[in-house]
């Protein structure tokens, strides 16, 4: 069973092998990206506030974070980014996004997404408060999660 957090504190993982953290120093351009050799290998990825905030990043896939188990996205970042995608990440057990994330504006956004599929062993996921709020869908399917 998955369990959805509102207002919970994150908690990192002990003992993870990679742990790696993107900030806007790293690349501030467009497309926000992960340098190809990182990703292979990011069992833990925390992203610094204010991170990929530029208007023309409409789109976040993390699908290719194969051995990902925790995601924390720390508060305003994203905030022109109509979809995200997480796909596909079978080891992936926590997604914590602070507030104020995945803003794009102020009304109904047409076409944007959360889109959370087949993380078998996602048991924790967060959303601070105003993320996300003007998203138009949200899918989640095979989403199994551990039980208690």
């Amino acid at each position: 069973m998955v369990q959805l957090h509102s207002h919970t504190p994150f908690h990192c993982f002990a003992g993870s092998l990679h742990h790696s953290r993107v900030t806007d120093n790293y690349k501030s351009s467009f497309p926000f990206s992960l340098p190809a050799e990182q990703t292979a290998n990011i069992t833990n990825l925390a992203i610094a506030g204010g991170t990929g905030n530029a208007v023309e990043l409409k789109s976040l896939d993390l699908s290719s974070l194969s051995k990902l188990r925790s995601l924390y996205i720390e508060e305003r970042c994203f905030l022109f980014t109509k979809r995200l995608i997480v796909h596909d990440l079978p080891l992936l057990q926590s997604i914590h996004i602070d507030r104020y994330c995945f803003i794009v504006s102020c009304q109904l956004v047409d076409g944007s997404l959360l889109s959370i599929k087949n993380c078998s062993q996602l048991a924790s996921i967060h959303i601070g408060s105003k993320s996300f709020s003007e998203y138009e869908g949200v899918e989640m399917e095979s989403v199994v999660g551990k039980g208690d």
